[in-house]
């Protein structure tokens, strides 16, 4: 049996493997089933070798639906990034929340980051 939380992590990342098959025609990520970020994207790591800009849009909204994306995301920013030509860009309209939840001195992903907000983007 699911959570609530587990089931959204588990839609979440399925639409998010779609969407890299339907990307990079790849033809893997359709076939499997993901149960977190650093899995799906170690898999991606594997798998494609060229350059890449990963788009992780609203990631606040994500954050609080499973806050061990955070844990996730640092694991792969830490061991795995270095060694692709992927660049990660996360970003929310939420800015209070992106300082403080996502960025803050608590946070596995801070000091991990650069910070820039747009204005009239």
């Amino acid at each position: 049996m699911f959570s609530v939380r587990q089931l959204v992590m588990m839609l979440f990342l399925s639409r998010v493997s779609r969407a890299i098959d339907d990307q990079l025609g790849l033809g893997v990520f359709y076939r499997v089933s993901f149960k977190s970020v650093d899995d799906l994207l170690g898999l991606l790591s594997r798998v494609y070798s060229g350059r890449l800009v990963i788009v992780l849009d609203e990631f606040t909204y994500w954050v609080r639906y499973s806050s061990r994306v955070l844990g996730e995301l640092q694991y792969f920013i830490d061991y795995i990034l270095s060694s692709t030509k992927f660049i990660i860009v996360v970003y929310s309209s939420l800015v209070g929340v992106m300082y403080g939840s996502v960025l803050g001195y608590g946070s596995p992903l801070y000091g991990r980051m650069i910070l820039g907000v747009l204005k009239n983007f």
